[in-house]
C-alpha cells in the first residue's frame, strides 16, 4: 500500500503482511528461517517514492521486530490463533512539495511502537495497536523569501494512538 491506502501490489506467495502505520508504506518482513518467541530481527529501510512531479518522499529508518508468542485473539470477525510481533520503528521522512514556483520541505522525525497479531493459518492481520510520537518540521523559507523573510520554520509535535481490528472476512 502507499501512504494514502492505495494497493500498490499484492503477492500472496510472499511472506509479508501490511502493517497499519502512518507515513510509511510498511510491510512486516518475517525472518527467513522462521521465528521463535522472544526472537528479534532488524530491517533497515531507505527509499525514495516519487508520487508525481510535484511530490517526492525520502524515507529512512530502522525497524526492530520481536516475536511475542502465540495466543487466540477475538474480534468481531471471530476467534483466530495468532502470532504476535512487536515493532519499534525509528524513522525520518523528508517530503518535497512544489507549490506556486517554490518548494515546501517537510521533515518528519518519529518513533512508532506497537504490536501486530497475525493469523497463523492464512497470514492476515487480525489486530494491531500502535503509539506514534513524531515531530513535523515545515520549512516555508522559500515561500516567504519574496517578502523578505530569510528563514521560516514551523515545528509541530504529534502524538497519536492507532488501532485496527478485523471486523469481517469475505468468503467467496
Amino acid at each position: 500500500m502507499d501512504v494514502y491506502g492505495n494497493l500498490i501490489r499484492s503477492d500472496p506467495e510472499n511472506r509479508i503482511i501490511p502493517e497499519i502505520q502512518p507515513e510509511l508504506p510498511n510491510l512486516l518482513k518475517y525472518p527467513e528461517k522462521g521465528m521463535q518467541e522472544g526472537q528479534s530481527w532488524t530491517v533497515i529501510f531507505n527509499r525514495t517514492i516519487n508520487y508525481n512531479s510535484s511530490l517526492t518522499d525520502e524515507l529512512e529508518g530502522t525497524k526492530k521486530y520481536t516475536s511475542i508468542g502465540i495466543k487466540t485473539v477475538s474480534t468481531k470477525a471471530g476467534k483466530f490463533k495468532c502470532v504476535g510481533i512487536r515493532s519499534e520503528v525509528n524513522f525520518t521522512a523528508n517530503t518535497k512539495k512544489e507549490y506556486e514556483n517554490s518548494t515546501i520541505n517537510l521533515t518528519t522525525i518519529g518513533k512508532i511502537s506497537g504490536e501486530d497479531w497475525v493469523d497463523l493459518e492464512d497470514g492476515f492481520l487480525v489486530k494491531s495497536e500502535y503509539n506514534v510520537d513524531k515531530i513535523l518540521i515545515t520549512d516555508l523559507s522559500e515561500v516567504y523569501k519574496g517578502i523578505g523573510i530569510e528563514n521560516y520554520y514551523l515545528e509541530t509535535p504529534m502524538k497519536s494512538h492507532i488501532s485496527s481490528e478485523l471486523e469481517n472476512i469475505r468468503k467467496e
